[in-house]
């Protein structure tokens, strides 16, 4: 065949019908259905395979239509498709189909078919053309445009709420030759309440969410790689706003000290601390500062309910002495007579003071 087959009416005359379809259509470099180019899969296509839509490039497929992204929400996904040649280079070129206020760029290609020659420093940069503001999507350089390639941008953007627009090409420098085209893929949440998680790509989370679970469980589990890993900011180290340092070990003892003087022989002196019930005491030591007097005695018990427990007891050569006293090993406080350490002092004296310690380990429970 020799000629061209040209309806005689613009967008009138219908190739087929609903019940009478052609089986196949072939063609060499494409085919134009409305503002969507469908080209080869090295230039770019359109394919439906019976179930989905895809834009192809190469070996690259890309779903279209109603893909299922994230975590909890149906995303519906959208590409433009806006051309450019050299004629368009020192001027912008707007797309006539929007990206809606709100929506993710999740995927930005500028595919160069034919290399820009013939001028100097020709620049694309894409971005949604917004009535307030324009949303970079990717700036590129003159290497990019002066090659045939693709040119790749894959950072998630959101366009700003009231900020939707076209797809802009701010295209500058000048060419004899060129063309290509920018595909322009975005998401769309159905509402402000969806949520927007890719599962399978390392994104930065910025804003503050709520873990709230419809019945009681825990908010999220952690998986098999997971667990035991150092977490920098995660790992609890406050408990009732208190750092683990401030609370005890499993095994740990326990120090009273009552100090005394001169002036207290002849009335016991009480710790305000009590040694509980069932109590090990493990060390009892008296420092002395030098008591000068005659027949000086200093018993060091815990006062119980109906026993005194004696831990120490000293003789007035030990007290009138400077040093320290030890006694190893004293005895454990029986069952129900736990109480204050209780310092008695005998005998006279001028002066002289000192201090009593007792440590004591509560049993393992």
């Amino acid at each position: 065949m020799a000629g061209n087959i040209v309806p005689r009416l613009d967008n009138t005359t219908t190739l087929g019908t609903a019940q009478k379809r052609w089986k196949k259509l072939y063609t060499a470099e494409g085919l134009n259905v409305g503002t969507v180019v469908l080209g080869t899969p090295e230039d770019g296509m359109i394919e439906y395979d019976g179930d989905h839509l895809y834009f192809v490039i190469g070996d690259e497929r890309t779903q279209l239509d109603n893909q299922q992204s994230g975590v909890g929400a149906n995303i519906s996904a959208n590409a433009i498709v806006t051309e450019f040649t050299y004629e368009n280079l020192g001027t912008n070129k707007y797309s006539a189909v929007q990206v809606p206020s709100g929506a993710f760029v999740h995927r930005v290609v500028v595919v160069v078919d034919t290399a820009f020659t013939g001028g100097s420093s020709p620049v694309c940069a894409v971005s949604v053309h917004g009535p307030g503001s324009d949303t970079l999507l990717l700036a590129g350089n003159k290497n990019d445009l002066t090659q045939a390639k693709q040119w790749n941008g894959f950072e998630i953007i959101k366009v700003p709420n009231g900020q939707g627009g076209s797809v802009k090409l701010a295209l500058t420098g000048t060419a004899s030759a060129g063309a290509g085209r920018v595909v322009v893929e975005f998401e769309c949440i159905p509402s402000e309440s969806g949520v927007f998680v890719r599962t399978g790509v390392a994104d930065t989370i910025t804003a503050q969410h709520d873990f709230a679970p419809d019945t009681v469980q825990a908010p999220f589990t952690i998986g098999v790689n997971a667990q035991g890993q150092l977490v920098t900011g995660l790992n609890a180290d406050f408990l009732d706003g208190k750092h683990a340092s401030e609370f005890a070990t499993s095994t740990h003892s326990h120090t009273i000290v009552v100090p005394f003087s001169w002036s207290d022989i002849g009335t016991p002196v009480l710790s305000t601390t009590e040694v509980p019930a069932l109590a090990i005491v493990s060390n009892v030591e008296v420092d002395v500062l030098a008591f000068t007097g005659s027949g000086l005695s200093c018993v060091v018990d815990v006062d119980g309910d109906t026993t005194d427990t004696q831990l120490f007891t000293a003789t007035h050569s030990e007290l009138v002495e400077t040093g320290q006293l030890m006694i190893f090993g004293a005895n454990d406080i029986p069952s129900g007579q736990g109480g204050p350490v209780r310092v008695t002092l005998g005998g006279s004296a001028s002066a002289g003071s000192g201090r009593a310690f007792v440590e004591y380990a509560l049993p393992a429970t």
